[in-house]
């Protein structure tokens, strides 16, 4: 036998080997993962880094999908509760149509309850928020119910008092006193007059006979309001009935719009969830580390490292007897 066979290092470099792997395998376990760096998997980081980013764009979307729903829901809420004030108002409207029959302080009643209806929901218009954000800013009394109905008529001037007595000139003269009846008394207007003078009186007789044509107004559930031309003491009920069937189909249509987009949302939600759930399955095989493999691997590079120090140890011991043998005795 060799000295220098009994120093081989071939021992401490398996030492180190199984040193190694018993490093690795106890990273692996502490991070749940089999890539912590590239050199563990070129190919795999390459795949899987892009299926990461995939991943965190499609939980911030899930996010954001789930706000938008509370939102809509927070705004539907409100919308639920217009809905139900303008119910009460269309009531008291069918109700005001007998006020023929009612006394001043009913119909004044009448009136109260619709002013206190129309000021909870601008109220409520005012108020609703979801993180700071306005839900509906579009839904006071003066914004919904629009209707466009003819303008109040109007009585023309009176003329004022000399176009008056032109125009009184310019009439026919039947019946004048002195006349020798009344065909004399047209044939001598007819010689008499200018035909000029004659001209302007007539044309501006019939502009001030004829009422102009009243201008088209926008009514709103504002309208509705005590001294508003809706109210229900003496305002038009036809118009107002119109104007708050009209809030209403405005109120039911946009709360419509709010359920489809909610199930709109759920079923882009759950198409998210899907392939979140497949990505995170892929990125899982190709990065996540094996719990068996590595406890055994674990085990084996532990058995291994003993052995070779075991195997170290004894190479010294049995170095250490020869040197003792060839050593010359003392003098």
């Amino acid at each position: 036998m060799q000295l220098t066979s009994l120093l081989n290092p071939k021992p401490r470099h398996a030492m180190a080997a199984h040193q190694r792997s018993l490093d690795t395998a106890l990273h692996r376990l502490s991070t749940g993962k089999r890539i912590n760096r590239a050199a563990d998997d070129p190919a795999g980081l390459v795949a899987v880094e892009p299926m990461k980013a995939r991943r965190l764009g499609i939980e911030r979307s899930i996010q954001r999908l789930e706000m938008e729903s509370l939102s809509h829901a927070t705004r539907d809420g409100y919308l639920a509760e217009h809905s139900d004030l303008l119910v009460q108002l269309a009531g008291l409207v069918t109700q005001a149509g007998g006020r023929d029959v009612m006394s001043d302080e009913e119909k004044k009643a009448l009136q109260i309850e619709v002013d206190s209806i129309l000021d909870a929901m601008t109220h409520n218009s005012l108020t609703a928020e979801f993180q700071g954000v306005a839900l509906l800013t579009g839904f006071v009394p003066e914004k919904l119910g629009r209707i466009v109905a003819p303008g109040r008529e109007t009585t023309p001037p009176e003329p004022p008092a000399a176009l008056q007595a032109v125009l009184d000139e310019a009439r026919p003269a039947s019946g004048r006193e002195g006349d020798e009846g009344p065909d004399a008394a047209r044939a001598d207007a007819a010689d008499t007059a200018d035909p000029d003078a004659n001209a302007e009186p007539a044309v501006a007789g019939s502009a001030l006979a004829s009422a102009p044509a009243p201008t088209p107004q926008t009514l709103t559930l504002a309208d509705l309001r005590t001294g508003g031309r809706l109210n229900l003491i003496d305002g038009d009920l036809e118009l107002a009935e119109r104007v708050v069937d009209e809030a209403v189909d405005d109120v039911s249509g946009y709360r419509g719009a709010i359920g489809a987009r909610s199930q709109a949302i759920e079923h882009e939600r759950n198409l998210l969830l899907s392939e979140l759930e497949n990505i995170t399955a892929a990125v899982g095989l190709i990065e996540d580390a094996d719990f068996a493999k590595e406890t055994a691997e674990l085990v084996r590079a532990q058995v291994l490292r003993e052995a070779s120090t075991r195997a170290q140890a004894i190479a010294h011991e049995n170095a250490q007897r020869i040197l003792t043998l060839i050593r010359p005795p003392p003098a």
